[in-house]
């Protein structure tokens, strides 16, 4: 030990070994391996129109305002997600947020969080809150003046979304090309308001979909 306090070069090579250890540790120790979430083999991609929609929600700067990190907490669970309804895949995992890229989790949490908001609102419910619905100076009436989402101009382009999804297939996120060319016919007639409808109606849908059979 003396030896090594005495050599300059032994005493840095110990001390970059010993920082890489606790490194490892540290970093590599806590990650859970990808069985404990599921394989991605049981994941489908969503809708184009959803895919599409997880574009406008990001656009639009939902992401400053909802979380979609429902955390393990019972206040929390009974506040944003019906528990009885989804049984033990109340709470998201990993494969959920592997056809998006970036992930939308969220930073800050000014409204409700939207993991599991198709067990708590119908698709006509999330039309009218995006539609500025509600009582006149409530929260959904001041905070989503969206109307203008589903106007007949405010199509979307299904060639943006067929490149979009070739960039994601260049980053590793599992899409395929029959997948890619359906966008054609998936987006025809679509608004951007209704793809934002429907990505929203998809957070949780799947879980809910196979809560009995998988997961009660």
């Amino acid at each position: 030990m003396e030896q090594i306090f005495k050599d300059p070069l032994k005493l840095v090579g110990l001390t970059i070994a010993a920082t890489a250890l606790l490194s490892g540790f540290v970093v590599v120790w806590p990650l859970e391996p990808i069985e404990r979430h599921g394989s991605f083999a049981d994941s489908t991609p969503p809708e184009a129109l959803a895919l599409e929609g997880a574009q406008v929600y990001y656009e639009e700067g939902c992401q400053y305002c909802h979380s979609q990190n429902l955390r393990p907490l019972p206040s929390e669970v009974a506040r944003f997600a019906d528990a009885e309804s989804y049984g033990d895949a109340v709470l998201p995992v990993a494969t959920e947020y592997m056809f998006e890229s970036p992930a939308q989790r969220g930073s800050t949490r000014i409204g409700p969080d939207l993991t599991r908001v198709a067990g708590r609102l119908t698709e006509d419910q999330v039309r009218a809150v995006l539609r500025g619905g509600g009582p006149a100076g409530s929260l959904a009436a001041n905070y989503h003046p969206y109307a203008h989402l589903f106007e007949t101009d405010a199509g979307v382009n299904p060639l943006f979304l067929s490149w979009r999804i070739r960039m994601l297939r260049e980053v590793a996120v599992p899409l395929s090309d029959p997948y890619q060319k359906s966008v054609w016919w998936a987006l025809e007639d679509a608004t951007r308001g209704d793809a934002l409808v429907a990505y929203l109606v998809s957070l949780g849908q799947r879980q809910l979909q196979f809560r009995g059979q998988f997961y009660q």
